[in-house]
Parts: structure tokens; C-alpha cells; sequence
């Protein structure tokens, strides 16, 4: 999967919460969308757990899904001019933030992965059962777009908009 930090920058995700449990750094939080979407749907989730080098026994999964309500003025910035954005949050009266939070009896277990399950319990694929929490936490639909795919249409958009099209 590609990603959207230059590989020579990135560190395995077992490596940071480690650093972080041993310099009481306190929680290491992934978003697992890898950038910010319309509030509407998520994007597709990055493979986080696939790769035993991410996986820490230790540490423990909380899921959470934020959600702006709006109803014409998505607090998200995405396209179009930032001054715009700000001129545009400024005037609105408030803005909110719902935040949901799964129980932690419910969220799947590192250590019922593959990498740590023993021979006689069933694996859990922990890239899948975060993603469904995460869906029905957010009763949100998931998109089949990818951060990159946001990516490169800003990159079009940006184009575009520099050419006067936009």
C-alpha cells in the first residue's frame, strides 16, 4: 500500500507506542483514514495491523469516530481557498464535534491477532474488526477511495484552479 509519508521518514507503529509507553508519552492515536473526508462516508482505512512489526501486545485499541454535523458548511477544509474557509467558519454561529467512543469490551484485542493468538483460539484479522467497529460506531459507508486517491484529485483541483479553470 502506498503511503503518504516518504518510507525514509516512517517508523513501524510497534516502535512508536513502545517509545511512547516507555518515556510516558502518553497514547499513540492512528487515524486510520490517513486524511480528513466530506463527513459523510470514510475513505478507505490503511492496512495498519497486517504487518507484525506494527503490532505491540502491550498496548490496547480504542476506537473512536468524530463527526462534524453541518448542514451547508463542512467545518473539514478540503479545496478552495483557505482564507475562504476561515472567512467561512468565522461566520458560522458554532460548529460541532460528535465524538463516539466504543466500549472497550467490544473493540478487538491485539493479542487475539494471528502474530500473538495461540493455535487453539480463532485469529482476528484486526485491520477488518476495526473497520467494521469503526462503521457501525460512525453509522457512516465506507467509499472504495483511498487517501491517495484524495491526494491526487487535490493535486488535480490545485491544477486546475492555478490554470483559471476552477
Amino acid at each position: 500500500t502506498p503511503a503518504l509519508l516518504p518510507a525514509k521518514e516512517a517508523r513501524p507503529l510497534r516502535e512508536i507506542t513502545e517509545d511512547a509507553r516507555l518515556r510516558h508519552l502518553g497514547p499513540v492515536v492512528v487515524f486510520p483514514e490517513n486524511a480528513t473526508s466530506n463527513g459523510r462516508a470514510l475513505l478507505q482505512l490503511l492496512p495498519m495491523f497486517e504487518d507484525a512489526a506494527n503490532l505491540d501486545e502491550k498496548s490496547n485499541i480504542h476506537i473512536l469516530a468524530f463527526k462534524y454535523p453541518f448542514q451547508s458548511f463542512s467545518p473539514a477544509y478540503s479545496v478552495g481557498s483557505q482564507m475562504g474557509h476561515l472567512f467561512g467558519l468565522c461566520c458560522q454561529v458554532y460548529n460541532l464535534l460528535a465524538v463516539r467512543a466504543l466500549e472497550q469490551e467490544e473493540t478487538p484485542r491485539i493479542k487475539d491477532s494471528a502474530v500473538f493468538c495461540d493455535a487453539g483460539n480463532v485469529a482476528v484479522d484486526l485491520d477488518e474488526a476495526v473497520k467494521e467497529k469503526l462503521l457501525q460506531l460512525s453509522r457512516l459507508r465506507m467509499t472504495k477511495l483511498t487517501a491517495m486517491d484524495k491526494r491526487d484529485f487535490l493535486a488535480f483541483y490545485y491544477k486546475q484552479a492555478k490554470k483559471g479553470r476552477i
